[in-house]
């Protein structure tokens, strides 16, 4: 039987399928948080936005893609580069010998939308897309913040000159 102590009562949107459900349809942490970590209030933190029907769905999706191209394009050898970053991906991030600028684990990237695979790129890259909305248009948007902030055009840069003066 599943553990639900300390799950928060009430319902969630499903951030996949944006139906309303009951908090213990989706997948929560074990340990519990107090706000700066884990261990304290007795709360759980909930791992991502998807229903466990949602989850498990993709997780059978993704099972049968990996199936179907792992043998055509395999999982790359260790040392090789990452495809969106080019940095040499070891085992895990102890594994990275000292001096190099490499990054660790690879991870079969997919559409979650299409289940269509990508490439295989290293954890900290899929990790990154996944937290900027897992698509082309999303990361766009950062990257002309990152461009703006650099020339000083950020909104809140060009706020901060008009109160302040230029800096």
């Amino acid at each position: 039987m599943r553990n639900t102590q300390g799950i928060p009562e009430g319902e969630y949107i499903c951030s996949t399928c944006k139906q309303s459900k009951d908090s213990k349809e989706f997948h929560w942490y074990e340990q519990t948080i107090d706000g700066r970590g884990r261990g304290g209030n007795g709360k759980r933190k909930r791992v991502n936005g998807s229903c466990r029907e949602c989850r498990n769905k993709l997780a059978r999706e993704t099972a049968k893609l990996k199936k179907e191209i792992k043998p055509i394009i395999p999982q790359p050898q260790y040392g090789d580069l990452c495809e969106s970053c080019n940095r040499p991906v070891y085992a895990n991030q102890s594994d990275i010998p000292k001096g190099v600028d490499g990054t660790y684990s690879w991870m079969f990237d997919h559409n979650h939308e299409t289940v269509e695979f990508r490439g295989w790129i290293c954890n900290p890259c899929n990790t990154g897309f996944g937290l900027l909305g897992d698509n082309a248009e999303s990361v766009k948007l950062r990257l002309q913040y990152l461009i703006d902030s650099e020339n000083g055009k950020t909104k809140s840069q060009m706020l901060l000159e008009q109160k302040k003066g230029p800096f």
